[in-house]
């Protein structure tokens, strides 16, 4: 007896009808719009036919995987071409990007400034059409972009591509299979950009608009840009301040054959396009201070604050195609008499012009040049602070043992005699060496306080510009110079203690200053002070010792007659303090021993 025998397809034999069908119809569609016959059964062959086909067709120029062999029209060159078959499995997921950055945009290699953007456009469409149903028919998708680089500065990318795609299913004897197909080819170009071609044109009018101030050749760059504007400069700074740019002005300390004193100049130009500020700040910190190295850091800071104000407002306020010129004089001084003030003499010049391109982008371009310099000059106030701080040296080093009597009697040097005779007195008073890190208190003890028997030494100067003394002032050097009492993240001292440590030290630093203390004027006094705190809650277990000694001097001064530049009674009045002190561990088993 006999009988039919069926065997049912396995999943790989449906995908296998579902692939021939997927050819036969990439065949048929090669024939119905390219008028193509053809029996090749390579789905990647056929595709590849049809996609380079289509590209001619939409984009009238060929494409090839050969980008020497591409020639888009109004191309400015830099050509990237790619081509490549993705066959995916739904779930869609993550496969499509996958494929286009590792099958595509690596070989395509885009300026960074666009890949990321690029990437995400195609990813958007290739999802998109991988996860339409086209029932087994295959599709087009053609994209073109232009990508604007006016926020960059460079030439534009113009991106032209097809996809064919297909996705379909088939299901035979129950089972089910899925395929979705995408064959990818397109070519990336450089194209000219409107805002950069726009952008070029205003610099080539800023670099004509230059020699029909300066004459010359025209510049061509930046550099080329900086060398005429130097040349001019030179000779409008001369005229500027009857004196050439570089050379000790007669009122500078140099000129007055002091070798020490700074002059430091330098010279910049800066592009700004658009108007963008961001890198405005960076630009006048490094590239025009870093060069021009001003020793006084306050007055440096204040130079470039300066400096990046008035580029601001060249900005804010620029006139349209010329070349304008703006007058930099100004004096700087320290809180410290003894530095010199110092002089800035220099010239701005800036262009400026905008404009908006045929796409309505507004395009604009500036120039701003600086030619600088600093110079230090004489004052009554720094020849009587000289003299004052001679005074207050020699009043102080004739009670120094084996303190030689010649050498500087300047700021610094008055510092120093200032601590070398406070670490004298500190022995005198106490029995022991103050000797920072390596100091010994006696009577020191591992406590809860300091559980390794720890201690601070301190040794500072306070140098107060203004008489009689604000305690707000005090108090600021007490929480940069020593130590806080508000501060919850520093537990040099435990909470009970620190208060009354911080005000103990505040109180006589202020009685020393205060108008009831005696104060000779440019003599030193002194006052050595010790003193227990206690735990109020273990007394008997937990205690602090404070060490401390105050040196100080109120500096008053009057010369009655500035000879030089006719100042009369110019004066100086100054509170100068020392404080050298140990803070330790205490043992309250002790007491009596002191």
């Amino acid at each position: 007896m006999g009988g039919s025998h069926h065997t049912n397809k396995s999943l790989e034999d449906v995908k296998s009808d579902l692939l021939s069908e997927l050819i036969y119809n990439a065949r048929t569609l090669l024939k119905k719009d390219f008028n193509v016959q053809s029996t090749d059964n390579n789905l990647e062959t056929l595709l590849s036919n049809i996609a380079t086909r289509h590209f001619q067709d939409t984009f009238n120029y060929e494409y090839n995987d050969d980008r020497s062999q591409v020639t888009p029209p109004k191309s400015l060159g830099d050509i990237r071409s790619a081509s490549r078959i993705c066959s995916i499995v739904p779930p869609i997921g993550a496969q499509v990007t996958d494929y286009l950055k590792t099958g595509v945009f690596s070989k395509l290699d885009l300026p960074p400034w666009m890949e990321k953007t690029a990437i995400n456009d195609l990813s958007n469409i290739a999802n998109t059409i991988a996860s339409a149903d086209t029932g087994k028919q295959w599709k087009y998708n053609e994209y073109r972009r232009t990508y604007d680089a006016r926020k960059d500065d460079q030439d534009n990318f113009t991106c032209n591509s097809v996809m064919v795609y297909c996705n379909g299913s088939l299901v035979e004897d129950g089972t089910q299979a899925q395929l979705a197909v995408i064959y990818y080819c397109g070519v990336y170009y450089k194209t000219v950009s409107e805002t950069k071609a726009t952008r070029d044109n205003m610099e080539t009018a800023a670099y004509n608009s230059l020699v029909k101030l300066a004459g010359g050749s025209p510049p061509t760059d930046t550099q080329s840009l900086k060398t005429a504007l130097d040349g001019y400069a030179k000779g409008r700074f001369e005229s500027e301040f009857s004196f050439k740019y570089g050379d000790a002005p007669s009122d500078s300390l140099q000129a007055q054959g002091v070798s020490s004193a700074f002059l430091v100049k330098n010279s910049q130009v800066d592009y700004i396009p658009d108007t963008k500020t961001d890198d405005l700040q960076n630009f006048i910190q490094h590239q025009i201070y870093d060069g021009i190295n001003i020793p006084l850091p306050s007055i440096e800071t204040a130079a470039i604050k300066d400096t990046f104000d008035q580029f601001k407002s060249i900005l804010n306020n620029a006139s349209v195609q010329s070349w304008n010129v703006t007058r930099l004089y100004k004096d700087y001084q320290t809180r410290n008499p003894e530095n010199n003030p110092v002089r800035q003499a220099g010239i701005i010049m800036s262009w400026y012009d905008h404009k908006t391109t045929d796409g309505q982008v507004p395009v604009s371009v500036t120039f701003i040049y600086i030619m600088t310099m600093f110079y230090e000059l004489d004052s009554a106030e720094h020849t009587l602070a000289r003299e004052l701080y001679h005074t207050l040296c020699n009043n102080l080093r004739v009670h120094i043992h084996g303190a030689d009597g010649t050498g500087p009697s300047d700021a610094e040097a008055l510092k120093k005699f200032m601590e070398d005779y406070s670490k004298q007195q500190f022995r005198d008073s106490f029995d022991y060496d103050w000797q920072d890190k390596e100091t010994k208190p006696p009577n020191t003890k591992k406590t809860k306080v300091n559980p390794d028997g720890r201690f601070t030494p301190f040794h500072k100067v306070l140098m107060l510009d203004t008489y009689p003394v604000n305690q707000k002032d005090v108090e600021e050097w007490m929480n940069s110079d020593l130590f806080r009492k508000d501060d919850p993240k520093d537990r040099t001292y435990p909470p009970w203690a620190v208060g009354q440590l911080y005000d103990d030290i505040v109180s006589h630093v202020m009685r020393a200053c205060g108008p009831k203390s005696v104060k000779d004027n440019n003599w030193w006094y002194t006052e050595d002070f010790n003193r227990k705190y206690y735990d109020p809650n273990e007394s008997s277990k937990t205690a602090l010792q404070q060490f401390g000694f105050f040196l100080y001097a109120l500096g008053d001064m009057t010369l009655d007659k500035i000879s030089k530049d006719g100042q009369e009674g110019v004066s100086m009045k100054r509170m100068f303090v020392y404080y050298i002190g140990i803070i330790s561990s205490y043992d309250p088993d002790s007491e009596g021993e002191w």
